[in-house]
């Protein structure tokens, strides 16, 4: 985004310190976990298998840092969350695409990042009562299922 529209970026990570690291290298993990180290939650929107492959696993994470989050943002749960998925493939697979009419916006993560959102918070409360950290995962999928009213209990 700040390629694309830099005023809006800036507008939206006003007061908000940013930095960029190769986490396939020692001086980009070593970077990534001073900062973990101050952390209670860690965001991250890999496939499991590449956060393995990062040693970013959650068992290796709280292992090193029991007091931290972590919340995955993961196209679909389960075995499927090492599929590749796009907003498009979940809001179709929940009849959401009616047509050949795109939809006007990303529906699935917006809904996504709203997900994501309240699983901080409830990482953080859980901290906060709890003293140790907790694993959250956010799926795309649902998200768009819960805008279809398929998601259960809805």
């Amino acid at each position: 985004m700040g390629q694309y529209n830099p005023k809006a970026y800036a507008t939206l990570h006003e007061g908000v310190r940013t930095g960029v690291v190769d986490l396939k290298t020692d001086k980009g993990q070593k970077a990534l976990h001073r900062e973990l180290a101050k952390a209670d939650v860690l965001l991250t929107s890999f496939r499991p298998s590449a956060l393995v492959k990062l040693g970013l696993s959650w068992q290796a994470l709280h292992r090193q840092y029991p007091q931290l989050s972590q919340i995955a943002i993961v196209g679909s749960l389960g075995a499927r969350a090492e599929e590749p998925g796009h907003d498009l493939t979940y809001l179709a697979e929940n009849d959401l695409v009616t047509g050949l009419d795109l939809p006007p916006t990303l529906y699935a993560d917006m809904g996504g990042s709203l997900m994501a959102s309240e699983a901080v918070l409830q990482a953080v409360m859980h901290q906060r009562s709890k003293a140790k950290g907790v694993y959250l995962e956010v799926a795309l999928s649902s998200a768009a299922g819960y805008l279809s009213c398929r998601a259960p209990g809805v």
